[in-house]
């Protein structure tokens, strides 16, 4: 039995077409007296509205002249005072300064000066009101710009600052400034400090209430001072499109804005003072002062509305009534066709069940779902219950059940039916009451039926194939609800016996970070822009573990942004925690890099800089960052060298090169020493790369040497000690050794008298002596020649590469030069004399030859000192006395 009717409806009843257009043609006419009538209204309205605004514009300008007078004369009391002021500085005593400050401050309104500071050409503080504290906090203001303002050029004009807070008087200052003048020169500067306080507090006493308001900007349109938000104000500017800045040649003007301090739109009139760089503007609140105006305008525009309302409310209902029943039918006939058709569309089958009785009625496509015509199936509930499978009986009952006790509206759900030939196909019912006896109980319910075997199977499939892969796929609506997901997710995100379907992102708890939700709606943002994003992104599992994922987002439906969105996201946890830790390995490596004393450079297995410090770029005067070496190969890093500096960076012949690290000293100046170390990085028989490790060893160089120079130096002299001399005369006797030809000779030399020197006059003099022996020993002798102090007063020298007869005039020379140079000491001129023995250098050993030379010394002793005597390695017979020498 079908709830439709059987055929379509007659369509006899439409509105005949000449009731229509009567009904038309009378709304037309109507609506041009209406549209004319409005016109007229508004373009009176528009006409007393410009008025009105005239007037507000008027009283803006007049008000902003009178402020812009006033506050002329305001500053021009403080200009007075800077000048005069800067006279009594210049001119008279301390004292009288003061006591003209002080009749000053009682000059302006309390509160109005602030303090006074004086400054000299080069910015120093010389005078600050505010006491030595403020002098001394502030050495110098050459930075300020009210010094920068004037400066050299001594601009006489007065400059006045934009507001800074004062640290000693907390309060925000505008400082007035003139230049010091001496015989014509810049000689410093004078700034009084007026307190933005007391000229707003000016303004505030005119314009008390917030509504309208007015202001005092500089020439770059920064407030100065604001009759409301001084503290929001000061620190801030007008806009740069403002006419106050744009038209600097204009001196007045008006201009509309919505202030941004209070986000009222004014109607802003504006005045430049006449004598100094500031403005005043004045803004009257535009909704405030229009309010009369627009009362009015308001109040018969409702009186017209409501007329033109009643005038259509009549019309409507002759129409409507002249109308409705002409359309009546014809609307319900629609009305019946498109349920009709969205029935059959749908495939949607209609039943009735009438619980008292049982009946049950169904149409044709009821009957057809389950295999039978509409004629075949009996019409009692037994025929749709025996074919419910047993598994869905329950549930299907209890929602039926729950519809009939009014715990719900309506039912809906799916269940299996079978079919005629013996299948299951699955159904989606919808039913509600469609009728209540008087007492409120249910006597009908009414309810279709549709076949869904098709969507489930798909379904079906679609889910073993998700639970299939190894990704976590969810589907969410677009307010972020879980709608379903496959087993990995449900894994993931529904473990302890929480099901994640139809919960919100935030009940679950799946956000690591508040940051990390707003993260996401950007990424939402560029999926709704794009039709994809792809992002790593951190979420909680269910066990409350911070896990990350690469996750995909697409849309369900491409074609609608806004529809599900489908996330694919795979677990790259190890992944990043693998990254995590090479990154913290990185800056551990780079920051003891950084506090490495010398240079480090690392290239890779492939010779490619990977990491390099700016000490390496110091030290081989590279003169470039760091950074910028980073992914250069070796040759290119070596281009940007000398080719001195090149040569340091060595490396191994070949890959297959047995060295292991190597360290060179080079010289990188005459006073720089640098030392190279080359480290290669190898794993078992790879090599992974290699170091270069850079230091400044110029210090311990030089240790070193002072530490040799030390080790063979005597200190009091200068000349070679004992030990070094001996090397000496071991390398020569090793030569004539090697060359007898060359001959060489051995001298030792003694003070004569020398006890006598340090009892008579002092160690410190015979120090002396000492030292001016030494210096004529070391003049007197060749530069291929060694000399040596040996101990006390005694000295030695080696001449190699000379005859005797030449080595004993050599001696002669020398000892002649010592007794002909007085010494000078703390005790004035000392003659000093010295005796000297000879020997030539054999290949003997030195022991022996110190002997001879010693025997030789003794015979100069013996023979009268300041002489010369040669010992021969054979026993050598007296020569004669005369001429100074012993033989």
């Amino acid at each position: 039995m079908s709830f439709l009717p059987a055929s379509v409806p007659d369509r006899s009843h439409e509105t005949p077409r000449n009731a229509t257009l009567i009904v038309a043609l009378g709304w037309l006419a109507l609506v041009l007296a209406l549209a004319i009538h409005w016109s007229q209204l508004q373009a009176s309205h528009r006409s007393q509205l410009q008025a009105a605004e005239k007037q507000i514009q008027l009283r803006a300008a007049e008000t902003a002249h009178a402020l812009a007078v006033q506050f002329d004369a305001l500053i021009g009391n403080a200009d007075y005072i800077a000048r005069h002021l800067a006279e009594r500085w210049a001119g008279a005593g301390r004292h009288a300064f003061l006591d003209d400050l002080a009749l000053a401050r009682s000059a302006l309104p309390e509160g109005t000066l602030a303090h006074v500071l004086i400054a000299d050409p080069r910015g120093k503080v010389l005078f600050s009101s505010a006491g030595a504290d403020e002098a001394a906090a502030t050495p110098s203001v050459a930075g300020r710009a009210y010094f920068q303002a004037h400066g050299p050029e001594h601009r006489t004009r007065a400059f006045i600052s934009e507001p800074l807070f004062d640290r000693f008087t907390r309060q925000w200052t505008i400082q007035l400034s003139r230049p010091l003048l001496r015989d014509g020169h810049f000689a410093g500067v004078i700034a009084v400090s007026i307190t933005a306080e007391s000229l707003s507090l000016a303004l505030r006493r005119i314009f008390p209430g917030p509504v309208d308001v007015a202001a005092l900007v500089d020439d770059d349109g920064r407030y100065l001072a604001h009759s409301q938000q001084m503290d929001e104000a000061l620190g801030k500017s007008l806009p740069e499109s403002s006419p106050i800045r744009t038209e600097r040649n204009s001196h007045s003007g008006s201009f509309a804005w919505r202030t941004p301090l209070d986000g009222v739109l004014r109607h802003f009139a504006w005045q430049r003072a006449p004598t100094y760089p500031v403005t005043v503007i004045h803004g009257l609140d535009k909704h405030e002062a229009l309010r009369p105006v627009l009362a009015v305008l308001r109040e018969n525009s409702t009186q017209n509305a409501f007329g033109t309302a009643l005038l259509i409310l009549v019309a409507v209902a002759v129409s409507a009534m002249f109308l409705y029943g002409h359309r009546q039918g014809a609307r319900l006939a629609a009305m019946a066709d498109q349920l009709e058709l969205s029935l059959e569309a749908g495939g949607l089958g209609t039943w009735s069940w009438e619980p008292d009785t049982g009946k049950i009625q169904f149409d044709e496509r009821w009957a057809a779902m389950l295999g039978y015509a509409e004629d075949e199936l009996p019409r009692q509930a037994s025929t749709w219950e025996s074919r419910i499978h047993p598994a869905d009986l329950q549930h299907t009952r209890q929602a039926l059940d729950a519809l009939l006790q009014g715990a719900s509206t309506s039912a809906e759900g799916e269940y299996r039916l079978r079919h005629r030939d013996g299948h299951w196909i699955w159904v989606h019912g919808r039913c509600r009451i469609a009728a209540r006896a008087r007492d409120g109980r249910p006597v009908q319910v009414a309810g279709t039926l549709q076949n869904v075997s098709a969507r489930v199977a798909e379904a079906r499939l679609r889910t073993a194939l998700l639970d299939q892969s190894a990704a976590a796929i969810a589907l969410f609506t677009s307010t972020r609800e879980i709608r379903s997901v496959n087993s990995r997710a449900r894994e993931i995100f529904g473990s302890g016996g929480i099901d994640p379907v139809g919960r919100n992102v935030r009940e679950l708890g799946l956000h690591v970070e508040w940051a990390d939700l707003q993260t996401m709606n950007q990424h939402y943002a560029t999926l709704r822009a794009g039709g994809q994003v792809r992002c790593e992104y951190p979420l909680r599992d269910a066990s409350g573990r911070a896990r990350w994922f690469d996750m995909h987002g697409t849309p369900s439906d491409p074609e609608d942004p806004d529809s599900d969105i489908v996330w694919t996201l795979i677990d790259i946890t190890e992944r990043r925690e693998a990254e995590t830790a090479l990154a913290t390995e990185r800056l551990r490596m780079i920051t003891l890099l950084e506090r490495y004393p010398g240079g480090v450079l690392m290239e890779d297995g492939s010779g490619r800089v990977v990491m390099v410090n700016q000490k390496f770029c110091t030290l081989l005067a590279l003169g470039v960052e760091a950074a910028s070496l980073e992914g250069l190969d070796h040759v290119q890093l070596c281009t940007r060298l000398d080719e001195v500096h090149s040569r340091w960076l060595h490396l191994p012949d070949s890959e297959h090169s047995i060295e292991k690290r190597r360290t060179i000293e080079v010289n990188e100046g005459p006073a720089k020493t640098l030392a190279v170390e080359w480290v290669p990085i190898v794993r078992d028989t790879d090599t992974l790369g290699r170091v270069w490790l850079v230091r400044d060893i110029s210090e311990r160089k030089q240790r070193e040497a002072e530490l040799a120079r030390l080790a063979t130096t005597d200190t009091l002299t200068g000349l070679p000690n004992r030990r070094s001399f001996m090397a000496s005369l071991d390398a020569a006797i090793a030569d004539v050794r090697g060359h007898p030809e060359r001959g060489g000779v051995l001298l030792m030399m003694d003070i004569d008298h020398f006890k006598r020197i340090n009892d008579s006059y002092g160690h410190p003099v015979g120090d002396a002596v000492l030292q001016h022996a030494a210096e004529v020993i070391r003049s007197s002798l060749r530069q291929t020649d060694s000399a040596g102090r040996l101990g006390g007063e005694e000295f030695g020298a080696v001449l190699p590469a000379i005859n005797l007869q030449d080595g004993k005039a050599l001696a002669e020379r020398l000892r002649r030069t010592l007794a002909g140079r007085p010494a000078s000491t703390d005790a004035g001129k000392i003659e000093v004399s010295i005796s000297i023995g000879l020997t030539p250098l054999t290949g003997d050993d030195p022991n022996l030859l110190f002997s001879r030379a010693d025997r030789a010394l003794y015979a100069a002793k013996n023979s009268g000192r300041n002489r010369v005597s040669v010992s021969q390695p054979e026993k050598a017979l007296p020569a004669p006395a005369g001429d100074g020498v012993a033989q």
